[in-house]
């Protein structure tokens, strides 16, 4: 039975058959899905990113970031509509935007910011954040820079944010004093002695970032020269980059006190607390304004008055050591000679700062003490200056 023979074969393997070809679709379906698994995983891995340290060229501070890993996506709606800036992209295939309402300086006076990253293909529909700590080395001018986003795996540049650089204990030239020697130095003021005094300085803010400035105050050097408290207010109370503010002082003087101070170096001590934009630390900003004390009118031209007389008497005596027979000619001639070097003294102190030396000492033409002095001396003339060059060489001698 050759054809039931063959009937019963073909129905003996064709179970087999089938089920061979139930399972290379099965296996092929498998092998599908988990590739297409494989691919949906791939994508769905949360990009590790670090940030380059910044630094200028020489080296004397820098920045480094700290990023915090990121764990789950979120919803592209919770950047949408915020204040953000989007990531300069080198790299096409992701993008990036930094949230410029998260800067802040946290409880352990770091600063930190939020930057929300993908891939560009995944990035309208969700997001990864990421923390960044800002770790500030050394004392700089708190400012804006661009630094560059790189992709962990293979340090590939991603793109370049800018964001605000602090420096941990604040700017410490931030604001600039016009006209000033150096940055922390303000021109020089000269304060009438019998008046209340009246002047202002101006300050610019030199910070590529806002300042805020807060309520300042000043002290004197000299203490009591000037009646407490000191008057200062500020013109306005932010500046943007580059903008100005002016400072308006009022000085009482107290006049005993002042004329005794006089005869050194004095000055204020002003102090502005300023605070970055966008997080900065608050920092005292302090401004030196050396003060200079003129004499009222009146009372330094009686002082020059009476040192002139003094010196053109002490030259007419000495010219003869006696009284009865007054040489009238040498007395004028003291008068005019310690005038004529008071006035001349005076065009050059006024005129180019020039120090006054007379007989090893420097005298002021502007001061009361000093100013007689010099008159004194000038109308005394010869006799009375070698006398004091021959007491100092002495003393340089040890008194011989």
């Amino acid at each position: 039975m050759p054809y039931g023979s063959n009937i019963l074969q073909a129905n003996a393997t064709w179970p087999r058959k089938l089920l061979g070809r139930v399972c290379d679709r099965f296996l092929a379906c498998g092998a599908f899905c988990i590739a297409i698994s494989f691919v949906h995983a791939q994508s769905s891995v949360v990009p590790g990113i670090r940030i380059d340290t910044y630094s200028p060229s020489d080296n004397r501070w820098s920045v480094t970031f700290t990023v915090l890993p990121s764990a789950l996506p979120q919803p592209y709606s919770t950047i949408n509509g915020g204040d953000v800036e989007a990531m300069q992209q080198i790299d096409a295939s992701y993008a990036a935007v930094l949230d410029k309402g998260s800067m802040l300086r946290d409880k352990q006076g770091e600063f930190q910011f939020v930057l929300y990253l993908n891939r560009a293909s995944d990035f309208q529909q969700e997001v990864y954040a990421y923390k960044v700590i800002e770790n500030s080395y050394g004392s700089f001018n708190d400012l804006q820079g661009a630094i560059n986003v790189r992709l962990a795996s293979t340090g590939a540049v991603l793109g370049t944010v800018t964001v605000p650089l602090h420096c941990s204990d604040g700017p410490p030239n931030a604001l600039v004093p016009f006209g000033g020697s150096v940055p922390s130095t303000a021109p020089d003021q000269k304060i009438n002695m019998g008046s209340e005094a009246d002047f202002s300085i101006t300050l610019s803010n030199h910070m590529s970032l806002g300042a805020a400035l807060g309520t300042p105050s000043a002290e004197v050097s000299c203490g009591g020269c000037l009646r407490q408290p000191i008057s200062v207010a500020l013109s306005r109370a932010s500046l943007a980059p580059g903008d100005e503010a002016e400072v308006e002082f009022k000085l009482n003087p107290n006049l005993a006190r002042a004329m005794h101070a006089a005869g050194s170096p004095n000055y204020l001590t002003l102090t502005v607390p300023v605070t970055a934009a966008q997080g900065g630390a608050q920092r005292g900003q302090q401004i030196t304004i050396p003060i200079h004390f003129s004499l009222p009118r009146t009372l330094l031209a009686l002082c020059i008055v009476f040192g002139t007389l003094v010196g053109g008497a002490i030259r007419a005596f000495m010219k003869f050591c006696q009284i009865k027979q007054w040489p009238w000619n040498e007395f004028l001639l003291g008068l005019i000679y310690g005038g004529l070097t008071w006035s001349l003294a005076y065009a050059l102190f006024s005129g180019t700062g020039a120090q006054i030396q007379l007989a090893g000492v420097h005298l002021d033409p502007t001061q009361l003490f000093q100013a007689g002095l010099l008159c004194v001396l000038a109308a005394a003339g010869p006799p009375v200056l070698k006398q004091l060059d021959n007491s100092a060489l002495k003393g340089l001698a040890g008194g011989k």
